[in-house]
């Protein structure tokens, strides 16, 4: 693609699910599309997340005091919290903007506009998962957060009832009930909660894969080739330079994940989004099967039965995107799981880690910048990138097309920061 046509061509960065469904969305409305990443779509975060389509975490992560215990996780080398004072200094203005994203007024704005996104994904991804062929993906088991102390259930009652009060159906069980929801949890968990209703997936690059495979049947243009350099000039269309050649186009979706601010650097365009490095193992022989997925209170872990075996996860390692893997965080994560199932068995078990772009206020970038119409970012989604992968897309679609969304999206704005 070398130039515009009539306002229906674009260019995506990134075939992450976020990228893939923007791509195929925007295919579906008319666009000639080019979806640009380096890799197979998929194969960068987005493949080893841990599945949920967690539509009921309407909470920010900078809760109300959060502050005063970041110490004392940082000092945890169980915590799943890491970073290092280079990282922080690096990146002060990302984390003064955290440090305010605790106060209260702004947590229950955060709070508010999280649920206006997170209220619609469940029926976004069906129409995505409809369109793309990908429904068997999507498993509907529910999900447990199960806890071994009564105290640390008790402290996350507060995030439970709020997600109850927003729309998703969150039930208090005691370790029997939870074991009569799935028989696979140990008698070691005295309680926890239940989410029915919430949803995970098989396959998170399964998933991808569909979704792109869909955008490719319907014309769209997949390109494996390295973006250099987003480029926006006065009276042009925006231009992608790649390592192999470049692109002209009507518009420029950049959902590049962690990787975004550097191609947003170049114009001048300041997104704060720093890499919030996740880590999973895979478990082919874990010993033990799942119904549901589970969230282990009591270490930060998640479990989740996929094609191929137990996926277990966690991590909020703050570092810079291309620093390579702390392999020890993988050991920690199983050890952890081990804490609630001590025969689990990791024999043939895989690692992972991956950069999950991460804003300090927990809304994703959405939309345009007013300097820059022609580029639209969909971006900084945190742990919630499959979860808010398709309502992402379909206002993306509403942006490109000169559509105005039927809720208020001022803020996910890319120019908040």
């Amino acid at each position: 693609m070398s130039s515009p046509s009539n306002g229906k061509s674009a260019v995506v960065v990134g075939a992450g699910i976020v990228g893939a469904a923007c791509a195929h969305r925007l295919r579906t409305l008319g666009f000639d599309v080019v979806l640009v990443d380096r890799g197979a779509p998929g194969e960068a975060c987005s493949f080893g997340n841990a599945g949920r389509i967690a539509t009921s975490l309407v909470t920010p992560k900078a809760v109300p005091g959060l502050l005063p215990r970041i110490p004392g996780m940082l000092l945890d080398r169980r915590h799943p919290l890491k970073t290092s004072v280079a990282f922080v200094l690096r990146n002060l203005a990302w984390c003064m903007r955290f440090a305010r994203a605790g106060a209260p007024r702004e947590a229950a704005r955060i709070t508010d506009a999280l649920h206006v996104l997170l209220s619609r994904g469940d029926a976004a991804i069906d129409r995505l998962a409809v369109a793309t062929g990908a429904t068997d993906v999507i498993r509907t088991d529910g999900v447990l957060y199960v806890y071994q102390d009564p105290a640390l259930a008790e402290a996350a009652r507060d995030s439970m009832a709020e997600s109850d009060r927003r729309g998703t159906p969150v039930h208090y069980v005691t370790g029997d009930q939870a074991r009569d929801v799935d028989p696979a949890i140990p008698a070691s968990v005295t309680c926890g909660f239940h989410k029915p209703g919430e949803r995970f997936v098989r396959s998170p690059i399964e998933l991808t894969r569909k979704v792109a495979g869909a955008f490719t049947a319907a014309g769209g243009v997949l390109a494996r080739d390295e973006v250099v350099r987003l480029e926006t000039r006065a009276g042009y269309p925006p231009r992608v330079r790649c390592r192999n050649g470049s692109y002209e186009a009507d518009k420029v979706v950049i959902a590049a994940g962690a990787w975004s601010p550097g191609l947003a650097a170049p114009p001048g365009i300041r997104i704060l989004v720093v890499p919030e490095r996740g880590y999973h193992a895979m478990l082919p022989h874990a010993g033990m099967e799942l119904k549901t997925a589970v969230h282990y209170g009591d270490r930060l872990i998640s479990m989740t039965p996929m094609t191929g075996g137990l996926r277990v996860s966690s991590g909020a390692e703050l570092a810079d995107v291309d620093t390579a893997p702390d392999w020890k965080r993988r050991d920690v994560v199983i050890e952890g799981a081990r804490a609630l199932f001590p025969d689990l068995d990791d024999s043939g078990a895989t690692r992972w880690m991956g950069p999950r772009p991460s804003t300090p206020d927990s809304l994703p970038v959405i939309g345009a910048h007013p300097e820059h119409p022609g580029v639209l970012f969909a971006t900084g989604h945190g742990t919630l990138g499959l979860t808010l992968s398709a309502i992402t897309a379909e206002i993306v679609g509403d942006l490109a097309t000169g559509r105005v969304p039927d809720f208020d999206v001022a803020p996910y704005r890319p120019d908040r920061f």
